[in-house]
């Protein structure tokens, strides 16, 4: 008989214990916006990457040209102050090149072709115009646009961050009081990318090769631009 009590009396307590509800935490309301910004600056830098090349009736023969162009684009730099840290040229290459013979219905080898990338790194931009017309002197097959950069773009692209977290919370108040609210603090932040890369532009007088005059070369500013999102708390 007590057993019967006990376990009665077990059952009425989970009964009773299955009606208590716990409140929820209700989370925090948000909103979520973007912001941007973009700054710009000058270059004061440069990668210019161009390649030698020459085809010949031997391996030897080409290599002895285009080892002759090579060492010309080296005392040129040289002479412009370019440390031999700062100037790449292992790349090389040598393929044989054919000729359809229709007479006698097969390729026919007509030569080989050597080639040699290099690549300056020239942190005096002044000096870039006098490189590359002196480099196209020398005897350089083929040459890229100058990729251009600035020493002072990290720090101008934490300006830029910061300009465009202020942009963001300006959206983002705009928002708070259309809905009746208070803007709280960032919950959370995230950008687009640390290190976001500069939009390289040359003028087209800059690569025109047929212009022999150095004052030609006009290098247009860098953009630097800096994206975040972030969600800011809303206090009703």
């Amino acid at each position: 008989m007590a057993l019967r009590l006990l376990i009665a009396s077990l059952a009425l307590c989970a009964g009773m214990t299955s009606l208590v509800t716990v409140a929820e935490e209700q989370p925090q309301p948000s909103v979520s916006v973007s912001g941007s910004a973009d700054l710009r600056l000058a270059p004061d830098m440069a990668r210019v990457s161009m390649t030698a090349s020459h085809r010949a009736d031997s391996v030897a023969a080409a290599q002895q040209v285009v080892a002759e162009t090579v060492n010309s684009v080296l005392k040129i730099a040289q002479d412009l102050g370019v440390e031999k840290t700062h100037i790449n040229t292992t790349s090389a290459s040598a393929s044989p090149r054919y000729r359809w013979n229709e007479k006698e219905e097969r390729q026919q080898l007509v030569g080989y072709e050597v080639s040699r990338d290099i690549t300056i790194e020239l942190l005096d931009l002044a000096k870039l115009g006098t490189l590359l017309e002196q480099a196209g002197e020398a005897g350089v097959s083929g040459m890229s646009p100058p990729v251009l950069d600035a020493s002072e773009r990290e720090a101008v692209h934490r300006q830029a961050l910061k300009l465009a977290f202020a942009n963001a919370q300006a959206n983002a108040e705009v928002l708070a009081a259309a809905a009746g609210a208070d803007l709280g603090r960032a919950q959370s932040i995230t950008s687009s990318g640390s290190r976001p890369p500069a939009v390289p532009r040359m003028r087209a007088a800059a690569m025109e090769m047929a212009d022999a005059s150095a004052k030609s070369f006009n290098a247009a500013d860098l953009t630097v631009r800096a994206q975040v999102s972030v969600i800011f708390a809303l206090d009703y």
